[in-house]
């Protein structure tokens, strides 16, 4: 399913350190994303070779052990109108014609949507399947707060 021209356009963001294993695999689960947004934070193995080569966008954040820092480093790389925040060992249950019917469904600028992920242990094996709040519009002053479990807050 292709996407209409009134449709709202959507970007994946993830930020990642060494995740060569996994991201390939995560990637592939976006295919049909408008823009993938990699935010390297000092990886020493293929993961930003991994994310070229699938046609993301790579931009480099040195780790200043602060997830909502890095994270909001992504986020000001996206222009698309929502953003998937997603980890690079989470892979997108449903594919992304599932997140744009639930944008048309249910979105709107004050929602925080919750496409199911399905997590993956160190070996590449399933772990576990939820439903989490990576998924929201893209508005002035939104942003990550919280130095470790970040969350999506509006600015005040």
């Amino acid at each position: 399913m292709s996407k209409s021209a009134s449709e709202p356009t959507l970007a994946a963001c993830l930020i990642v350190r060494n995740e060569a294993p996994f991201l390939a695999d995560c990637l592939q689960s976006l295919a049909g994303v408008d823009a993938l947004i990699v935010v390297d934070t000092g990886s020493a193995d293929d993961t930003v070779a991994i994310a070229t080569r699938l046609g993301a966008r790579v931009a480099h954040f040195s780790w200043g052990d602060d997830f909502a820092a890095a994270r909001n480093a992504a986020l000001a790389l996206a222009t698309a109108d929502w953003v998937l925040a997603i980890d690079a060992d989470q892979r997108l249950v449903g594919g992304i014609a599932a997140v744009r019917a639930s944008i048309r469904q249910v979105g709107t600028r004050d929602t925080i949507l919750c496409p199911a992920i399905c997590n993956r242990d160190a070996t590449g094996q399933p772990a576990s399947r939820y439903r989490s709040g990576q998924l929201f519009a893209r508005v002035p002053g939104r942003h990550y707060v919280g130095r470790i479990h970040e969350r999506v807050v509006d600015a005040v």
